[in-house]
């Protein structure tokens, strides 16, 4: 879920990866563009590993900032999910 707190005409979206407890990647991913002032939920949706028990995610919010500007992302947030 993410909403474009700044309002400012810069685009916003969010990045992250997630593993397996057993070390395999699942997914890597990036959710389309957008400027909303509201909430905007993505979904993702992948199986489970059956050979695992839980799964870590590390994702970010970014702003698309435009060239030659680099986009700016925030520090990494690392949440597990026990299953």
């Amino acid at each position: 879920m993410s909403k474009d707190l700044a309002a400012d005409g810069n685009a916003i979206y969010t990045t992250g990866s997630w593993y397996f407890d057993n070390g395999t990647e699942l997914h890597v991913f990036n959710t389309p563009e957008h400027s909303h002032t509201y909430y905007v939920t993505h979904h993702l949706k992948h199986p489970l590993e059956a050979t695992a028990k839980s799964v870590r995610a590390a994702t970010q919010a970014c702003v698309q900032l435009g060239w030659p500007v680099p986009d700016t992302c925030s520090p990494s947030a690392l949440a597990t999910f026990d299953y």
